[in-house]
């Protein structure tokens, strides 16, 4: 969620209203290579966007991002979700990325990567498009990412990696309860300068503690969707470990890079 909010920032205003009603009709659907290439290639193609939640791809068209998120979808994501959006939102902004999908729109995604059975343990990417950072949607749709992480897999830890130019995102993070585990030194290079990465873990009693009363959030963001169901390109959720690709940062609530 590249922007600001944090899983506490979001979540503390559920106040037991639906999750779908407060936050504009927001749902979280497995991706849909039918319907999602076009606004998820907009992300990526966007260097501002791109530098919150991954590395840069050099990707020139949408004929090769499609290969390249199939690709992906087959060996890197675990879990993929879509942040679906009604085509605009209450006070008539323009609610996502471009894309629509039957009257919503694509207003971010999340997914989790390097799955590890042996470690019990994963990594999570979180982007929200524009118009809904600063809003309270980034804490709620990690909120309720982390409760299906945590309830579906034995995991012990999931982890962030959000790069120094990302303070909103690092600040929201820590407030919400990661906790800082390392820094890796001058790791990127982007604007003429080199950035650090901050390593951060949120362990499952950290979540319990901090974010678990929320889980009823994730009956109304995923009512649609079934545990392990599939769309066509996506893979269900499975225990196999995805395969490692490089760490990276997140988009401003709860993110990595692939």
């Amino acid at each position: 969620a590249a922007g600001g909010e944090g899983a506490s920032g979001g979540a503390a205003r559920a106040g037991g209203v639906p999750a779908s009603d407060r936050l504009g009709g927001l749902r979280l659907r497995h991706y849909d290579a039918r319907t999602d290439v076009e606004p998820m290639f907009a992300a990526y193609s966007d260097p501002a966007e791109q530098a919150l939640f991954a590395h840069r791809e050099q990707i020139n068209s949408v004929q090769e991002f499609d290969a390249w998120m199939t690709e992906n979808v087959a060996s890197v994501y675990h879990d993929l979700y879509v942040i679906e959006a009604p085509a605009a939102d209450g006070d008539g902004r323009d609610a996502s990325v471009d894309g629509a999908r039957g009257g919503s729109r694509c207003a971010g995604f999340v997914y989790s990567y390097d799955y590890r059975t042996s470690d019990l343990r994963c990594n999570m990417c979180l982007y929200l498009a524009r118009p809904y950072r600063g809003t309270g949607a980034a804490g709620i749709v990690a909120a309720t990412f982390l409760d299906e992480l945590f309830s579906y897999y034995p995991l012990r830890k999931v982890y962030l990696y959000v790069y120094d130019y990302n303070r909103a995102s690092l600040a929201s993070d820590l407030q919400a309860g990661f906790v800082e585990e390392g820094c890796l030194r001058e790791y990127r290079y982007l604007d003429g300068r080199w950035w650090d990465c901050h390593v951060l873990a949120m362990t499952r009693r950290g979540f319990e503690k901090r974010l678990a009363r929320f889980s009823a959030l994730r009956h109304d963001m995923t009512a649609s969707v079934a545990p392990g169901a599939q769309t066509p390109g996506t893979r269900a959720p499975s225990a196999r470990a995805a395969s490692a690709k490089t760490p990276g940062t997140r988009a401003a609530s709860g993110g990595n890079e692939r």
